[in-house]
């Protein structure tokens, strides 16, 4: 064969390929892709979501859930598996229903009563990353929230009990116990902070001791506080008080630890409190500085003259080095609640905001990375507010379908409405209302798919006692 023959052969060859490959490609999408590029364009289904608006009704309601307890007790809220969700009612009660049916799993009070005293949940709880169980921390003899708690999500089942022990004087039978301060789930494992310490926990429930006062620099009345994990969840971020909180010489750190794949972890870096600690280069000392769990780690900052700096530290070098400068002080991240008013959605921040000792009147988003305000868009009136008044945000969550919500209107007298916002030019695009006799709203919200799930009180309940309401759009 020539070489002008062979040539001719290989692109006959070559071409004859093209329409092989092509068939396969076109079989392996079932032919319902693009007939133009041969590939599948099968997508994710679009999220269930609550519609455009309308009043809501009570698909179902529990019984009474009783009181917060005052001392301590496992803050009302909701977690979200692919196939459960899970309500932490705020006295002890854990209730998992079906997501898909919204039907009772199962529901357990765990309230311990013995010999005058009443211990129980103390913590937030999260899901095992198999999915398969819920840690959550229980108290011990009413004071220390010392117990880490592995329960079988499917059946309510107590898996493992432990106590978290700092030290025990055998002879005179004395125990220390360390006090939990918040669970994480971190780089595939669960993590506990205590107020001296820092561990994980095992797929059996089973503590371990990591990171202890050395480690963390705490000495005598030293402890840690908050915990925050950020976005992308290879590190958490804890923060540690030196001294006295009411005195003039406390002080703060924040310590970004990342766990290791044999079950230690490395502290990444550690970062003062101080002007250039925290990155505010060009702006005046900052007289506070907050740390909040479950929001991307951000670091608020109140400035002179009602101003405030939001932003967040990097989990690279835990630095911050852009803050967004905003006028308005009374941000619902200094509202001390059971279930905080803001959401993220990546470097975003989502929180309800109005002017210095006022009502929160507004939405407020910021670009924790840019360091700006993004949007500010007021709530529009609704019924339970008298003319001329102006609504209050009681919540700001993300659904699960992605979208922004807040919960409006007046948190005594209901009745309230649920507002939905765009994400990213802050429109309203959605307004439900609450039914009347749900007036006492100051608890939780959560938007499930199609549906409102809220831990609130009603006309027919005395003051503090409360009822979880599953609402859908009625029909």
């Amino acid at each position: 064969m020539s070489r002008g023959d062979r040539q001719v052969a290989a692109i006959f060859l070559s071409v004859a390929l093209a329409v092989v490959l092509a068939a396969c490609t076109a079989d392996e999408g079932g032919g319902s892709g693009d007939p133009g590029s041969g590939a599948s364009t099968s997508a994710e289904p679009a999220p269930v979501t609550l519609g455009e608006g309308g009043a809501l009704a009570v698909e179902a309601r529990s019984g009474r859930l009783g009181a917060t307890r005052s001392t301590g007790g496992a803050p009302p809220g909701v977690l979200v598996t692919d196939d459960r969700v899970v309500e932490t009612t705020g006295d002890d009660v854990i209730r998992v229903v079906d997501r898909a049916t919204h039907e009772a799993v199962w529901q357990h009070d765990f309230t311990e009563r013995a010999k005058g005293r009443e211990d129980g949940l103390c913590t937030d709880p999260v899901v095992s990353p198999d999915g398969a169980h819920l840690v959550i921390g229980m108290t011990i003899d009413q004071l220390d929230c010392a117990r880490i708690v592995l329960i079988d999500l499917e059946t309510g089942d107590v898996v493992s009990d432990v106590p978290l022990i700092s030290k025990t004087f055998t002879g005179y039978d004395i125990t220390f116990y360390r006090h939990i301060r918040a669970f994480a789930v971190v780089a595939g494992s669960v993590w506990w902070t205590a107020d001296d310490a820092v561990g994980s926990v095992d797929e059996t429930g089973r503590p371990a001791t990591v990171l202890g006062k050395h480690d963390l620099h705490l000495r005598g009345d030293d402890q840690t506080y908050s915990v925050a994990v950020p976005p992308d969840g290879d590190l958490f971020i804890v923060e540690v008080g030196h001294g006295t909180p009411t005195t003039k010489r406390y002080r703060r750190e924040w310590f970004g630890i990342r766990p290791a794949a044999d079950g230690s972890a490395e502290i990444a870096w550690v970062t003062p409190e101080s002007p250039k600690g925290v990155g505010f280069h060009d702006l005046a000392s900052p007289l506070n500085v907050e740390l909040f769990d479950g929001i991307g780690a951000p670091v608020v900052a109140s400035l002179t003259r009602n101003r405030l700096a939001v932003g967040h530290l990097d989990a690279a070098t835990g630095r911050l080095d852009r803050a967004a400068v905003i006028g308005w002080s009374y941000l619902s991240l200094f509202e001390p609640s059971y279930s905080r008013s803001e959401a993220v959605d990546g470097s975003r921040l989502f929180v309800a905001a109005g002017p210095p000792k006022d009502e929160q009147t507004s939405v407020l988003a910021l670009d924790l990375d840019a360091g700006r305000q993004l949007w500010r868009t007021d709530v529009t009136p609704t019924p339970s507010v008298e003319r001329g008044e102006r609504p209050s945000v009681m919540r700001v969550v993300r659904g699960t379908d992605g979208d922004l919500y807040a919960l409006v209107g007046d948190p005594d007298l209901g009745p309230a409405e649920i507002q939905r916002f765009d994400s990213d030019t802050g429109e309203q695009t959605g307004v439900w209302s609450v039914p009347e006799d749900i007036d006492y709203i100051r608890y939780d919200l959560a938007v499930v798919d199609d549906t409102v799930v809220l831990t609130a009180g009603d006309a027919a309940d005395a003051p503090g006692l409360r009822r979880s309401y599953w609402l859908r759009v009625a029909s």
